[in-house]
């Protein structure tokens, strides 16, 4: 029941952020571009996370609109 509330998500997204690579952390063999693409897929699952918790926030109602809502796009 935990990961469907917003809160989980939103500590996750701030996991993911707090791991990301930064400039004072120890490079080990790592070159500047693979910590670069660390940083951003770090950054975008944060993201992911963050979205996933407004989503959770959505009444069955708003989510099943925004489905709706989603699925004519796709179509058209």
């Amino acid at each position: 029941m935990s990961t469907a509330r917003a809160s989980y998500w939103r500590k996750r997204a701030d996991d993911f952020e707090w791991a990301r690579p930064s400039l004072t952390d120890f490079p080990g063999d790592a070159t500047l571009d693979q910590r670069r693409m660390r940083w951003r897929e770090l950054t975008e699952v944060a993201t992911a996370c963050r979205n996933r918790a407004a989503v959770s926030l959505l009444q069955a109602d708003d989510l099943a609109a925004e489905v709706d809502l989603v699925l004519e796009e796709l179509v058209a």
